[in-house]
């Protein structure tokens, strides 16, 4: 999931470190306030939550 990994920097982003500092930034957000996340233009899986790894960050789906 390309969304969860802070350091993929898409052809749109002027500024790449200022993209991948805000990408860390709403992912920690997530994280810490337990909030639902929709991970639009994934396939299966597109609402659930972010935790933090050894790896950076991963999706858990909501039920799981």
């Amino acid at each position: 999931k390309i969304w969860l990994d802070p350091d993929l920097i898409a052809g749109v982003d002027t500024d790449p470190e200022a993209a991948r500092r805000n990408r860390i930034e709403v992912l920690s957000a997530a994280e810490s306030r337990d909030a639902p996340v929709i991970l639009y233009h994934e396939p299966g899986d597109c609402l659930v939550k972010i935790r933090k790894t050894e790896k950076g960050f991963e999706a858990v789906p909501l039920g799981d």
